[in-house]
């Protein structure tokens, strides 16, 4: 699921720059909304409705009720993944919103270069992603514990973000280049098992209401990171320290993952 996102991300960082190109930033924007629209089309006639026998077998297999929010909020494990999820997403949307202007002005590639570059980055994170979720499986499959394994990958991923500060420092266009691929790439460790850590930790008939939290977190993490990032650049002129903000949100979530979203301190309802 994640690979087929980040192929899309790929995919449209040429495409988007050709119709930019081409159309202009309206055109552009009228296009893609436009081809959105008329994929609903056979989207709904190929998709099955299942609505109401997957609500059946959620009722036959849950006997307890759901955790109420307090109980979810009480637990150290969701703030561990409030926070990781947070982290990992301020990294993703730098990426999404900031590295295109990031090759164009700090680095002064030409528009099809910094398409090139930049759907790379995103392609060498879709490549890892599937790998990764099916090797983290296999291992729990041999007897792994699904916390401990899907919180080791999700820790490996941010760990190789963090590389992205040696591209950022360095006078080396081919260095820079070669880390902003690397560092999202890497990033695909996190991306296929991060998802599955949150499933791991929550009772099945409390997922929905937790995966609502954490992706509240993830909206939230792009307001901070076009606001944070901008902020910094206009402070420093440059976006070395947008990126070194970025580094520190994701060690930020490195730390959360590794101290907080743990078994022990899974969601429980209150006694």
């Amino acid at each position: 699921y994640t690979t087929g996102s980040k192929i899309g991300s790929a995919i449209a960082a040429p495409v988007t720059a050709a119709l930019i190109y081409h159309y202009s930033w309206r055109g552009m924007f009228l296009i893609l909304g436009v081809g959105c629209l008329i994929w609903l089309i056979p989207w709904q006639s190929a998709a099955p409705n299942d609505w109401h026998d997957g609500r059946r077998a959620l009722q036959n297999n849950d006997e307890a009720p759901p955790l109420s929010f307090a109980d979810i909020l009480r637990s150290p494990a969701i703030w561990g993944i409030i926070i990781g999820a947070f982290c990992y997403s301020y990294f993703y949307m730098f990426y999404m919103t900031w590295l295109p202007a990031y090759f164009l002005e700090q680095r002064h590639l030409s528009l099809q270069t910094m398409a090139i570059y930049s759907g790379a980055s995103f392609a060498g994170m879709a490549l890892v992603a599937a790998p990764a979720g099916w090797l983290s499986d296999r291992l729990i499959a041999k007897g792994g514990d699904p916390v401990t394994i899907r919180r080791r990958f999700t820790i490996i991923g941010m760990l190789f973000g963090c590389s992205e500060i040696i591209g950022a420092f360095s006078q080396s266009n081919a260095t820079a280049l070669f880390f902003a691929v690397i560092a999202l790439a890497g990033l695909g460790f996190t991306t296929a098992n991060y998802w599955a850590l949150t499933q791991a930790l929550v009772p099945q008939n409390s997922i929905g209401r937790v995966i609502g939290i954490q992706n509240c977190a993830n909206s939230v993490s792009g307001i901070v990171a076009s606001i944070l990032t901008g902020w910094l650049k206009e402070v420093t002129g440059s976006y070395e320290a947008p990126m070194v903000a970025m580094v520190v949100f994701l060690l930020i979530g490195v730390v959360a993952y590794r101290t907080l979203a743990q078994e022990r301190y899974r969601p429980v309802a209150a006694s």
